[in-house]
């Protein structure tokens, strides 16, 4: 039986975590953790709620007690869905199969934050959603599995968002039951359309200089 930890948040992390404690009835694998963020002000559920409701061990995510408590179990499975922090290589290296993760963009494009966002900003007429492994370095490890879908000129970040969780949702059914599969699946990121966004490149975008001229195109 494989033994797994999901680090999740947001609306997709709720979902799907709420997905895998329904299935692990099946036997073939047990939740034995779940961690997420403090969701204080944050208009998406609670993962604790549904950790709590199914009596599976909840903690929020603090670096240095997530290392020790790593240093404690045996995981086999670690899932990164919709997960923003960096996680150390203390915890990566105590997985015995595979820590993935979950992105909202065609990677290599859009690596790093707000990939929602920026689709829509530089003018992009797809994006969608990405499994890969997880490896030091941000965003950049074997993909696992991609779905793309396009996007309309009247969407916003919201719009695309949810329909990215439907598709997130869609394929993370598919690739988790053959799990078994993924260090074949995986398939080394492409060259081309590669993108880096930091939180900086991000603020510096949406700050207007009041005293610098525009021309009308």
């Amino acid at each position: 039986m494989d033994k797994v930890v999901v680090f999740a948040d947001h609306t997709i992390g709720y979902k799907l975590v709420d997905y895998l404690l329904k299935k692990s009835k099946t036997n073939d694998y047990i939740i034995i953790a779940v961690f997420s963020n403090e969701t204080k002000n944050s208009w998406w559920q609670d993962v604790k709620e549904i950790a709590d409701s199914s009596k599976i061990d909840f903690h929020y995510y603090c670096q240095e007690k997530a290392i020790e408590f790593f240093k404690k179990i045996d995981c086999d499975y670690l899932l990164l869905l919709s997960w923003k922090h960096i996680l150390p290589l203390e915890i990566i290296k105590k997985v015995k199969k595979h820590t993935i993760n979950l992105h909202y963009s065609l990677l290599p494009k859009h690596r790093g934050v707000y990939p929602v966002n920026w689709a829509i900003q530089e003018g992009d007429q797809e994006t969608g959603i990405t499994y890969h492994l997880v490896n030091s370095k941000i965003d950049e490890g074997n993909i696992i599995a991609q779905e793309k879908i396009n996007i309309n000129f009247t969407d916003d970040s919201k719009a695309l968002l949810q329909k990215l969780d439907v598709l997130a949702i869609q394929l993370f059914k598919k690739i988790w039951i053959i799990r078994n599969m993924w260090s074949n699946m995986a398939v080394m990121q492409k060259n081309r359309e590669r993108s880096y966004h930091s939180k900086q490149n991000f603020i510096e975008t949406n700050i207007i200089e009041l005293s610098e001229n525009s021309k009308e195109f």
